[in-house]
């Protein structure tokens, strides 16, 4: 009897450890499928369908080539690309002629990716109105031949300082009608060329320079007066 209890307990045990082994196994697993539904999901997709035009309006610049977006679009996550673009060129034009690309009035929280690979040559860059929450350098490092930067009506807090340090072609910025709390004051560094400064409606901030170098210089030391940050203050 007492040999029949210990084999009990004995396959008992080994039950249980089998048992918890296999959890582990299918804990895991649960978990890798977790982690790779989670990238799948931060990692969105989009098309691109373009109106392609001439622009004259953009501050300092006329006559540009451009891509304006024409079809809905929704940016949510900080790793959504952009894997193709469509439309019609005009006669004699192709995608590394575009000096301009814009999107207005849609859902696009943070700025994607892959813009670069299709249009090299950008002068122009325009989102507008469409509830952008965050901008770093290396949404803008593909840029160097920025020339004007229009990012109106957005839901942006703060810039950090080296925002637009592969910028440095940068004639006019405008950022207007934004939620803008804090500008580090190194942001302006280095953009010799700038002309236009529109910085209206924002928090800490609300004026702006049209045209007018001198005009700019004033408005950036007024900048690093109101709209400190902590890296400011050291």
């Amino acid at each position: 009897k007492f040999l029949k209890n210990l084999k009990f307990h004995v396959k008992k045990i080994n039950f249980n450890a089998k048992f918890l082994f296999f959890s582990q196994i299918s804990s895991k697993v649960t978990l890798s499928l977790t982690i790779l539904l989670t990238m799948f999901t931060l990692t969105q997709s989009s098309e691109i369908y373009c109106l392609f035009n001439n622009e004259n309006d953009h501050f300092s610049l006329s006559n540009v080539y451009e891509c304006e977006l024409d079809n809905d679009l929704m940016i949510t996550y900080p790793n959504d690309i952009w894997m193709s673009v469509f439309g019609h060129h005009k006669d004699g034009f192709s995608n590394s002629q575009v000096q301009s690309f814009t999107i207005t009035t849609q859902i696009v929280y943070f700025m994607p990716a892959g813009l670069e690979y299709f249009f090299t040559h950008l002068e122009v860059l325009v989102i507008e109105n469409c509830g952008l929450k965050a901008l770093r350098r290396d949404d803008l490092k593909h840029f160097s031949h920025l020339k004007v930067f229009n990012f109106d009506s957005n839901d942006l807090e703060e810039l950090e300082s080296d925002l637009f340090a592969f910028n440095v072609q940068l004639e006019a910025i405008s950022l207007e009608d934004n939620l803008i709390l804090k500008i580090d004051a190194k942001i302006f560094d280095n953009l010799n060329s700038l002309r236009f400064l529109m910085l209206k409606m924002n928090k800490c901030v609300d004026e702006r320079v049209d045209n007018d170098r001198e005009g700019v210089r004033e408005l950036i030391e007024d900048v690093k007066s109101h709209c400190k940050t902590p890296e400011s203050t050291n």
